[in-house]
This record gives C-alpha cells, sequence and structure tokens, in this order.
C-alpha cells in the first residue's frame, strides 16, 4: 500500500472521475491499477475540445495524472 502525494488541485479533479474509492488515502496496487484504468476511461471520453482539434482541459488534466501515476504503476 502507499500514499500518493496528490496535489490538492489534483485531488479536486479526481473527484469529478468515477472512483469507487478515495485516492487520498492509502492505495492498494489493484486500486492504482483501477486509478489509471478510470484516467484512460476518462480521457478517452472527455479528453478533446469541442472543436475535436487538440485536448481538452479535462484531457490535459488526466494526461498530466498518467503521467504523475507512471512512477507508482
Amino acid at each position: 500500500m502507499v500514499k500518493i502525494p496528490f496535489s490538492k488541485e489534483q485531488l479536486t479533479f479526481l473527484k469529478s472521475v468515477p472512483l469507487p474509492f478515495d485516492p487520498s488515502t492509502d492505495l492498494t496496487d489493484e486500486q492504482i491499477e483501477r486509478l489509471v484504468d478510470a484516467l484512460e476511461d476518462h480521457i478517452a471520453y472527455h479528453g478533446m475540445n469541442e472543436a475535436g482539434t487538440g485536448e481538452s482541459e479535462i484531457g490535459t488534466c488526466c494526461a498530466d495524472l498518467l503521467t504523475f501515476l507512471a512512477p507508482y504503476a
């Protein structure tokens, strides 16, 4: 189990991602894997801007979090 040092902004964003656990607590390897999967799904559905020409703010947040989580996954 590991407590990931999320920033306040990251935790606020993670509240918009449907997760069956609190990411601010100690996480198991399985929970970290589920978090990565949820972020990948979230970016797939909400990551493009309205015009479809690039990343939306949600997409940028997801991508940044996925990069941040890479050492833990």
